[in-house]
């Protein structure tokens, strides 16, 4: 039997046009849907591309219409209002980037190919994630990122712990 929560209001937070680089591609778009697993908020023609993806890359839900869990919206909430699309962004916010070519996608651009080959890149490639520099044992690495991790997700700091993740923490550590 599943359990459904009813819906709940939304803060306004989420539903009101947002600050360059808080949400997902379009920031000034009211957007639609979320992207739980990767904290940002997405336009409905981006929810397709996510949909896309898979839900082991990236699970999305309707803001409006569909039920929330009270803790699940402020998550959501949380790594939005916190910049949680920087982590999946990281090295487009550097200059050197931008001479380079690389960009991120515009809302003039079509969904087919240019944005959803930027949407592509950006969470399942992880093609813009800052990338720890290797060392020669990265078995050593990756069980440091998960014990920060464990660690982490008992202060409640939901930022560090998507970005553990997204640096290759294992959440089942």
């Amino acid at each position: 039997m599943e359990h459904r929560h009813s819906p709940q209001p939304l803060p306004a937070a989420l539903t009101a046009p947002a600050e360059e680089g808080h949400r997902g591609l379009y920031s000034h778009l009211d957007p639609g849907w979320a992207s739980i697993s990767r904290g940002v908020l997405v336009c409905d023609e981006c929810c397709s591309v996510h949909r896309s993806l898979g839900r082991h890359i990236s699970i999305v839900k309707h803001l409006r219409h569909s039920a929330w869990p009270p803790t699940l919206l402020q998550m959501v909430h949380t790594l939005a209002s916190n910049g949680a699309n920087s982590i999946w962004e990281h090295s487009l916010l550097d200059p050197a980037q931008v001479q380079s070519g690389r960009r991120k996608a515009n809302p003039q651009d079509k969904v087919h190919p240019i944005k959803s080959e930027f949407i592509r890149a950006k969470y399942q490639m992880l093609a813009f994630v800052h990338k720890l520099p290797c060392r020669d044992d990265d078995g050593v690495t990756a069980k440091d990122l998960s014990k920060q991790l464990h660690s982490s997700v008992r202060t409640g700091n939901l930022e560090t712990c998507l970005r553990l993740l997204s640096l290759g923490a294992q959440a089942n550590f």
